[in-house]
């Protein structure tokens, strides 16, 4: 009977003791996804076609956040992880520079856990398509490469020896984002595909419309990350008309 109790008493301290093993994980998995969050506190708020430009407190400390536009109220507490730091930001919307900017990926009115933090590296929710060329759809055009100049699937194809190069690419507009983060966003197709690649985000100062044929000159950028949500495998930058 002694020898039962005593097994017993040690399957409970056992029990016990796993069962603290897995508090304390729970805890520490936590604490971890806390680590980098801020909780800051909203004291003006200047709103534009897409961002909320956000004058914030942390720690006695006033700074600019811009994240994408939200419904965020003067007086209000908010929660972030991710931000990325800008300096001499040029707001076009505004007619304002930003000596200095965060690009947060997405705030939440509550502290963020570990699943809002994964939906905070994505708060768009885009897909990798989107993310390599921003627009699901493949439009029914034939524009060859010119002269000097590739086609949109040469450029996939040979994107690691492109990459830093300046090129020229014409192709067909199918989409125009204006002035997000201080750039006009635009999206072509050419009719040429790699894989499953066959559309291009290029980044301009300069302005084109849906249905264009233009011929981008710009450089090659891998694996680029512009904060808020905005990251492409492959993306031209600095494009000028030509």
């Amino acid at each position: 009977m002694r020898f039962l109790s005593l097994i017993l008493s040690v399957v409970i301290l056992a029990s016990c003791n796993t069962q603290t093993k897995q508090e304390y994980k729970a805890i520490d998995n936590a604490t971890a996804a806390h680590k980098n969050m801020h909780k800051v506190m909203v004291k003006e708020v200047l709103q534009t076609s897409s961002y909320s430009y956000l004058l914030v407190n942390e720690a006695k400390s006033d700074f600019w956040i811009a994240t994408s536009k939200s419904d965020v109220k003067t007086g209000s507490e908010i929660y972030y992880t991710k931000a990325t730091k800008m300096v001499n930001f040029n707001s076009k919307e505004l007619n304002r520079v930003f000596e200095t900017l965060y690009l947060v990926d997405a705030i939440s009115d509550k502290p963020i856990s570990t699943n809002l933090a994964k939906q905070a590296s994505n708060p768009h929710k885009t897909t990798k398509q989107k993310a390599k060329g921003g627009t699901k759809l493949k439009q029914d055009v034939k524009i060859d490469a010119i002269k000097g100049g590739i086609t949109i699937a040469e450029l996939y194809k040979n994107k690691t020896a492109l990459s830093g190069k300046k090129i020229l690419i014409k192709g067909k507009v199918i989409k125009v984002n204006k002035n997000i983060i201080d750039r006009n966003w635009i999206h072509i197709q050419d009719g040429s595909q790699f894989e499953s690649n066959y559309s291009l985000t290029i980044t301009s100062k300069e302005l084109v419309k849906v249905g264009d044929i233009v011929t981008f000159e710009g450089i090659v950028t891998l694996d680029k990350k512009f904060g808020a949500g905005y990251s492409y495998e492959l993306i031209v930058e600095e494009a000028v008309v030509k």
